[in-house]
């Protein structure tokens, strides 16, 4: 799961987590909040690496399913580094999860979306 020491990701992975599942979180440790949820979700796995640089391929050749929760959080936040910064953070990085699935092939990929990757036309 990437993003999974976010509000959203560490509410998911003790889902999970409780349903019986070993999670694998991808967390580039940049919020200084996430570190409270890495410690209180001892039974993840906890991959300290960014998105954008780790072995995609390698780790989701483990995985039956991905999820893909990691980006800069909200239109603003997101915006606020403008479009260069918005389009590394989410949109590629959700272009990379997705590239990285298509070669592993027969891996299942949960994005959970908002207008942080596909933007907001109005």
């Amino acid at each position: 799961m990437t993003g999974a020491a976010g509000f959203i990701g560490s509410a998911v992975s003790a889902r999970l987590l409780d349903s019986g599942y070993a999670v694998v979180g991808v967390d580039n440790g940049c919020e200084p909040r996430h570190a409270a949820a890495r410690a209180r979700l001892d039974r993840v796995e906890w991959i300290a690496a960014d998105v954008h640089t780790v072995d995609l391929v390698k780790l989701m050749r483990r995985c039956a399913h991905v999820v893909h929760l990691a980006g800069r959080p909200g239109v603003q936040t997101s915006w606020g580094s403008g479009f260069a910064g918005h389009l590394h953070d989410n949109t590629l990085m959700a272009q990379r999860v997705l590239e990285a699935a298509a070669v592993v092939g027969g891996t299942r990929v949960l994005l959970a979306s908002s207008s942080s990757v596909y933007g907001d036309i109005s």
